[in-house]
């Protein structure tokens, strides 16, 4: 796998597990009992740390595509 081929797919992982992330969210607002088993500053750490790491692929991701192109 070439290196842009592994940001892209590292990317696409980490943004299923945002997607994952939210819908818990969406159910733990809902039924309480789902997010008992987490603390809520675990479940912030790790909500804000999936979110800059997605930030920060797409931006390397879309970097990389517009770059490729650009150059002789």
């Amino acid at each position: 796998m070439t290196s842009p081929r592994l940001v892209e797919a590292l990317t696409i992982t980490v943004l299923l597990a945002v997607a994952v992330l939210l819908a818990w969210i969406v159910a733990a607002s809902f039924v309480p009992a789902v997010a008992s088993w987490v603390s809520t500053e675990m479940a912030v750490i790790v909500v804000s740390l999936m979110l800059t790491a997605a930030l920060l692929l797409v931006s390397a991701a879309a970097l990389g595509q517009t770059r490729s192109r650009d150059l002789p």
